[in-house]
């Protein structure tokens, strides 16, 4: 059995003051809210023993989970060892004694602080408040995979890619009045907590420490893809998003060799009718009755400077309806595994049967390309080579030490 250390969750009621904070060093990394989990029920536990108070009277559980609920009738917290707690008041914190502790939610380790809270439905929300470094040691492998070491600098370049990417985050005017910063999904991007560290992953945060990207002085907005198709997209290509001077769409020979970097999708007449019918049934204009029609025909109407598809013209025996930017890949999607569509750099060919797309490339397009930054990394280019390649005019610089 793995040794635990001890783990705080502090209840607190009224005005009682929030859990002591570590004292951190001049120029630390700031501290991200990540929504790590939510619903009507949330485990946490961890490293026994460990100590459950409400803030007044304080309750001590030698082993054991603490379990949260909530309902019509509200809210429970139950410890395995020390009984129950009737519609505490939130929120809750929970972190370790230790400094290398973490806390259990839903059974997975964290580290930093968990923090429970309820949402505007009711639910409840789990939020993991973590220091920016130690975020990003849950995302790098995530997001880029479990590498060589021959692949270190693109796993530098997505360490810093990330971490520039959340600090734009919290940059956003009222980012802070906002529930959280951050989801732990491809929404944001892919955060596994502790159980999704590696030690390369490790060391290309460590190696980077603070260093983020900028243009002109601020911030990027550092998106990243998958893979590109062979060519990175502008902003506005992917989104209804200004143009930035550094998200400009660039040829990619790095990616070919991926295994998504092409790919295929053929749907039956009556497979794109329900796809039509799904996405068309919240949002039709007066006087479609809920119901698109039956469609006639898809053609692409625009392309941008990248090859991918702008518009797209959906033609029914009610009328027209234009399909625009990202939007597209909501709309034809798998009926199986409910999958978005690659990407919307594809070809479109239509015949009795019903409709094949071509296409290249797996994601949004913009920013750097995941998969050509393993090519070039293979090829001996170093970090900073490989993101000033795809974020044009970019500056690497130390945001903090």
């Amino acid at each position: 059995m793995r040794r635990f250390v001890p783990i705080l969750l502090l209840l607190l009621a009224g005005c009682a003051a929030a859990p002591p904070q570590r004292r951190e060093p001049r120029g630390a990394p700031p501290v991200v809210r990540v929504k790590i989990a939510a619903g009507d029920r949330v485990r946490i536990g961890g490293e026994e023993p460990f100590l459950v108070t409400d803030g007044i009277r304080g309750r001590e559980v030698r082993e054991g989970e603490c379990h949260l609920s909530v309902n019509s009738s509200g809210i429970r917290m139950t410890t395995e060892k020390g009984g129950d707690i009737r519609n505490p008041t939130l929120p809750i914190w929970a972190y370790a004694l230790a400094e290398t502790g973490k806390v259990l939610v839903n059974g997975k380790p964290y580290r930093g602080t968990v923090v429970i809270r309820q949402d505007s439905t009711g639910s409840l929300l789990a939020l993991n408040e973590v220091d920016l470094e130690s975020y990003l040691l849950g995302v790098v492998p995530a997001e880029i995979g479990t590498l060589d070491p021959g692949l270190f600098e693109a796993l530098k370049a997505q360490a810093i890619a990330a971490r520039t990417y959340a600090l734009k985050r919290l940059e956003e005017p009222g980012e802070r009045e906002k529930a959280y910063d951050l989801e732990s999904t491809v929404m944001d991007q892919v955060y596994l907590g502790a159980s999704g560290e590696t030690p390369l992953g490790n060391r290309s945060v460590r190696e980077t420490r603070g260093e983020v990207m900028r243009y002109r002085g601020q911030s990027v907005s550092a998106y990243y893809s998958s893979c590109c198709g062979g060519h990175t997209a502008d902003i506005e290509e992917s989104w209804d998003k200004p143009p930035e001077a550094y998200l400009k769409g660039t040829k990619d020979i790095f990616c070919r060799e991926a295994k998504n970097f092409s790919w295929s999708r053929a749907f039956s007449r009556d497979q794109v009718q329900m796809m039509l019918d799904a996405f068309f049934s919240d949002s039709l204009p007066p006087g479609w009755k809920g119901y698109p029609g039956r469609w006639k025909s898809l053609r692409v109407l625009k392309r941008g400077s990248s090859g991918r598809v702008l518009e797209l013209l959906v033609t029914t025996d009610f009328g027209k309806r234009v399909l625009s930017k990202g939007r597209i890949r909501w709309v034809l999607v798998d009926l199986v595994t409910k999958a978005i569509l690659p990407s919307t750099l594809f070809t479109l060919r239509m015949d009795e049967a019903g409709v094949t797309l071509s296409g290249n490339g797996n994601g949004h397009g913009v920013g750097m390309c995941q998969q050509g930054a393993l090519g070039m990394a293979r090829k001996g280019r170093k970090a900073v080579e490989i993101l000033k390649h795809y974020y044009r005019g970019i500056r690497v610089e130390r945001a903090y030490g």
